[in-house]
């Protein structure tokens, strides 16, 4: 954005210009995010628009409560504090009492800075940046559960609580 004078917009309109029909509907997911207690947040690095069609694609429109995109929080993205501070004060969300899952690891690190439990889904990806350190990785000290299926994940945890 800065250094060439990119349109940020019209950036993010040519990168999510993509053919989402590869997403399968997830109808078993839907009634487990709904069963959460407390309110659900998107919060993406991609914007509103690309989210919601993420979101539409699976069969989950309607569950969450707020989206906090790249927009929202002036292009700062995540792991950037500026990202989770924004999304702080635009919900209200008491960090001690949220749990946040998320896909790139390295974006754990500063939720868990700030006391919000944390849960990856590992999809197998390099954990969100190159060159991970197997060592660092070995200590999983800011992920406090990981997931490769957050439909088994939630399951699991209805089950455990006699949902």
């Amino acid at each position: 954005m800065r250094s060439d004078n990119i349109d940020p917009q019209e950036y993010l309109n040519y990168v999510h210009d993509v053919d989402l029909s590869i997403l399968d509907k997830a109808p078993k997911l839907a009634p487990l995010i709904k069963s959460l207690l407390g309110k659900k947040y998107i919060f993406t690095n991609g914007d509103a628009p690309y989210a919601q069609r993420v979101i539409e694609r699976l069969g989950l429109d309607g569950l969450f409560d707020y989206m906090c995109d790249i927009y929202a929080y002036d292009y700062r993205p995540k792991p950037e504090m500026a990202a989770y501070q924004s999304l702080l004060n635009k919900t209200g969300i008491d960090p001690l009492r949220a749990v946040f899952f998320e896909d790139m690891a390295r974006n754990l690190e500063t939720a868990k800075s700030l006391g919000i439990t944390t849960i990856w889904i590992d999809d197998g990806s390099d954990w969100g940046w190159p060159n991970w350190n197997d060592q660092y990785k070995s200590k999983n000290c800011f992920i406090d559960a990981s997931t490769d299926c957050i439909e088994t994940f939630l399951t699991d945890i209805m089950t455990k609580i006699g949902k």
